[in-house]
């Protein structure tokens, strides 16, 4: 039985085959959100060059799952955030499941290395299931509907009282 390997993507025809994976899900309408190829491809490849967070499953040297993930701050939050921007996997059953969790666990040490708190993924917007992070569930990360959050490091959650103007610190109630 061939093993699923994770490597880093890091040629433009790594990009090029991830692309045509992407767009070839028969899952997606025809016509619902078009793309670019060329712009899909210019994408990705940027981000390789730029170092961001871009992983692939390979089976029998052919890449069968990937994931591009991007740091992000949240508008109403000053920490970072690793955010998967795009997952696609060709593959079903335990062999899925098993790419899932290859690739999350590789963004999630990604985010310890770079001391990001935390890690996001969400589900596609055509899956209604949310099988995405409900599987994540299942791996120990927290799920809030569409999406599933995985705290890597401790970051005090803190909110601005309206009356005081002070923050408070959830999880001590000390100012």
């Amino acid at each position: 039985m061939s093993q699923l390997l994770l490597t880093e993507i890091s040629s433009a025809a790594e990009c090029a085959e991830c692309v045509d994976l992407y767009v070839a899900q028969k899952w997606v309408p025809a016509g619902f959100l078009p793309y670019d190829y060329s712009k899909a491809f210019k994408y990705l490849f940027d981000a390789v060059r730029r170092g961001r967070f871009a992983c692939c499953v390979k089976l029998e040297g052919k890449i069968v799952a990937w994931m591009l993930a991007e740091v992000g701050l949240f508008p109403h939050a000053d920490y970072k955030v690793l955010q998967q921007k795009y997952y696609c996997s060709s593959l079903t059953g335990m062999a899925a499941a098993r790419a899932v969790k290859i690739l999350h666990e590789a963004a999630v040490e990604r985010a310890i290395r770079d001391e990001i708190p935390y890690v996001t993924s969400t589900a596609s917007p055509l899956d209604s299931k949310l099988s995405l992070p409900k599987l994540l569930e299942k791996f120990g990360w927290e799920r809030y509907s569409y999406m599933a959050i995985k705290r890597v490091a401790e970051q005090p959650r803190l909110r601005k009282t309206r009356e005081s103007g002070g923050y408070l610190d959830e999880i001590s109630g000390q100012r």
